[in-house]
C-alpha cells in the first residue's frame, strides 16, 4: 500500500534549527487518512520520529541539518510486528540567500502563485537559470584590499558602477555591508553571493509566471474557460528587453 505525507514541511533555509516539532498525517493513493493503530513504531531519516495516535512526530536535531539549498526529502519507514512500509518521501525546500526571489518574496508579488513550495521552487529556479543564461555574467562578491594609508580600495567588476555624472560612479546591485573601524574608515566584508540586479530578479518572477502560464495552457496556446486565450513564451521579448536594455537608436531626418 502507497502513503505520502499530507503536510507541507517547511520551507527551511540553510542553517536553521527549527524550533517546533513537525506534526504529519498520511493518506493512502485514494486520498483516504491512514489508521496506524497497527504501527509499532515508525523511523525518520532525518531527526527522530514518534507515533502520537493516527500522526507522526518529527522531532529536529538540535544542530541543522540543512546544509544543502533546494529540494530535499524527509524519509518515513512505518514498523510493524511483522514487517515494515515505507512511506513515500517527503519533498521539502531549504532555501539559501542568494539575493533571487525567495518563496516569500515571490508570492508577496504574486498572489495567484503555486501553494506547493516544491512547484514554486522548480519554476523559481528554472526561470533563473534562464536570466542567468541570456543576461550578463553576474558580478562575484567585492574584494578588498587594505593599502598603507589605511584606505581600502575596492576591486569589482567595471559593470557594477554606472556613471551618474562626470568622474562620479554609484554602485549598482543589492546594499553592501560597511564595518567601520576606530579611525573612522570603512571596510567592505563582502557578500554571500553574486549581487543580482533588480531588472534580473524582475525578469526572474515575470519569466516564472510565464513558465505556470505554459504548463497549465494546452498545446494550442489556450488556458481557462470562455474562450480566454493566452499564449505564453519560452521568454518574449518584454523580458529580453528588461534583462538586456537596448539604447534607442536615434534618427536623423
Amino acid at each position: 500500500m502507497a502513503y505520502s505525507v499530507n503536510e507541507q514541511i517547511g520551507p527551511f533555509w540553510v542553517g536553521d534549527v527549527p524550533l517546533s516539532t513537525s506534526v504529519l498525517t498520511l493518506s493512502d493513493r485514494d486520498g483516504n487518512g491512514v489508521d496506524l493503530s497497527s504501527a509499532t513504531g515508525v523511523i525518520s531519516t532525518i531527526g527522530s520520529a514518534s507515533l502520537v495516535g493516527d500522526t507522526i512526530v518529527i522531532v529536529w536535531p538540535t544542530t541543522s541539518a540543512f546544509s544543502l539549498a533546494g529540494p530535499n526529502l524527509l524519509e518515513l519507514t512505518l514498523t510493524t510486528a511483522t514487517g515494515s512500509v515505507t512511506v513515500e518521501p517527503a519533498e521539502y525546500i531549504v532555501q539559501a540567500k542568494t539575493g533571487w526571489h525567495t518563496l516569500d518574496s515571490a508570492r508577496k508579488s504574486w498572489r495567484d502563485a503555486p501553494d506547493s513550495d516544491v512547484a514554486l521552487y522548480a519554476l523559481l529556479d528554472t526561470a533563473r537559470v534562464q536570466v542567468e543564461t541570456y543576461g550578463s555574467a553576474l558580478v562575484a562578491p567585492a574584494s578588498v584590499l587594505p593599502v598603507g594609508d589605511g584606505y581600502a580600495d575596492f576591486f569589482v567588476a567595471a559593470r557594477s558602477f554606472v556613471q551618474v555624472e562626470e568622474g562620479y560612479y554609484s554602485f549598482e546591485g543589492s546594499p553592501s555591508t560597511f564595518v567601520g573601524d576606530s579611525d573612522g574608515y570603512y571596510a567592505y566584508t563582502g557578500v554571500e553571493a553574486p549581487i543580482v540586479p533588480l531588472r534580473y530578479k524582475q525578469a526572474q518572477l515575470m519569466q516564472t509566471r510565464n513558465l505556470w502560464n505554459a504548463a497549465k495552457s494546452d498545446p494550442s496556446g489556450q488556458m481557462g474557460d470562455d474562450g480566454f486565450v493566452i499564449r505564453p513564451f519560452p521568454m518574449d521579448w518584454v523580458i529580453k528587453g528588461i534583462i538586456r536594455p537596448k539604447n534607442p537608436v536615434p534618427v536623423v531626418a
